[in-house]
């Protein structure tokens, strides 16, 4: 259900995510904000998608290419990008060009530093009661 207070939030996240990143494709369908983008700083590109309801937290799944080791996803493929339990998502505090966004190039980085080494160099919480 999209509600009138969140077509306003996803609204403002389209104006936010436009001034900020002049390389993002956004488009807002049935009150869900999606967001495109790439992100190439190791000579491979990466193709990503965010997906906002503009009340819970966003989703980012790697496009292209094909993510050989699926560290730090869910099972559905999207992204972990920090710890809900202690950050929890507030749309009227955060906003994706300075999380979401950021966070996904460093997820990227990150992703492609363990590719070559095997280890995740970033510091990570262990949660398994996540399911």
């Amino acid at each position: 259900m999209v509600l009138k207070n969140n077509v306003k939030i996803v609204h403002r996240e389209q104006t936010l995510l436009r001034r900020y990143y002049d390389f993002l494709s956004i488009k807002i369908l049935n009150g869900l904000l999606y967001c495109y983008g790439t992100y190439n700083q190791t000579g491979i590109e990466y193709k990503y998608r965010i997906k906002y309801n503009g009340y819970s937290a966003p989703s980012v799944k790697i496009i292209s290419p094909l993510i050989e080791m699926p560290y730090h996803t869910y099972n559905d493929g999207t992204l972990c990008l920090y710890y809900p339990k202690e950050t929890p998502w507030d749309c009227d505090k955060l906003h994706l060009y300075d999380t979401f966004i950021p966070w996904t190039h460093q997820w990227i980085l990150f992703y492609e530093i363990y590719r070559q080494t095997g280890v995740w160099e970033y510091p990570e919480i262990v949660h398994n009661d996540e399911k």
